[in-house]
């Protein structure tokens, strides 16, 4: 048994069990980003129009360069999809008793509050880089291949940066969705616990699986949105050859 300051103060002992514990009222307004909300909330009839659109988009652009983009675009879209619908199914899991959600909103603040302050920070830092790279490609020298191929100083630098700003909206897409349903799936996988050792693993799985489609979904649409750029906007003649016509 493990005295309490109170109860050694009255002269009564009783353990921290028996002890009714309060916790203060810690849960502030849901801050849920517009994106997501749009997403979870989204009609199917509109889902599907989208999707048409979509893939309408992803077809051109296989038409213009190669079948793999389809094939590659279409795994994206699917992988995307697959992660919407595990984002649903963890949201839709028991958050437990109001100690659990009080704590849970706790962690949730601060993880909030730290990643508006770190993306805050890396959105000027990816700006700043994007100018400097900007500048070290308008004054250094073309490469042979550079000339060789027709892209200038200017082209040359705007494709580079508009690859990193690129990079950089992917990761940092990838980084917020992944802790955003991490901090709200923890206290599900707590809650499940209580019940089943299956079930809070089936929780964690699918909150996990969500962040991995994501990540690698983003990345390889990034990729994927580059060499569709670079190949129909830019008019190179075929993908083997980094020849742009005029």
């Amino acid at each position: 048994m493990i005295p309490m300051d109170d109860d050694m103060e009255s002269g009564v002992l009783r353990s921290y069990q028996d002890k009714p514990r309060t916790f203060p009222s810690m849960r502030s307004k849901p801050h849920t980003p517009r994106i997501i909300r749009l997403l979870m909330g989204i009609n199917v009839r509109v889902l599907l129009i989208l999707l048409l659109l979509v893939f309408g988009g992803v077809f051109y652009i296989g038409a213009k360069t190669s079948p793999v983009i389809v094939f590659v675009f279409s795994v994206c879209i699917i992988s995307f999809l697959l992660s919407i619908h595990l984002t649903k199914w963890v949201l839709s899991k028991d958050e437990g008793p109001p100690e659990m959600v009080q704590i849970s909103d706790a962690i949730r603040d601060g993880a909030e509050g730290f990643l508006r302050t770190q993306y805050g920070t890396i959105s000027k830092m990816a700006v700043l880089l994007a100018l400097v790279i900007l500048s070290i490609y308008l004054f250094r020298t073309p490469s042979p291949q550079q000339e060789s191929s027709g892209l200038g100083r200017s082209a040359s630098a705007f494709i580079t940066v508009a690859a990193f700003l690129l990079g950089a909206l992917c990761s940092g897409i990838a980084g917020y969705v992944g802790m955003w349903v991490s901090v709200r799936a923890n206290v599900r996988v707590s809650s499940a616990a209580r019940r089943s050792a299956r079930e809070a693993l089936q929780i964690a799985v699918r909150a996990g699986g969500f962040s991995a489609l994501v990540v690698v979904g983003m990345a390889v649409i990034g990729i994927a949105i580059l060499y569709a750029t670079f190949y129909v906007w830019l008019d190179v003649d075929s993908p083997g050859s980094m020849k742009v016509t005029e």
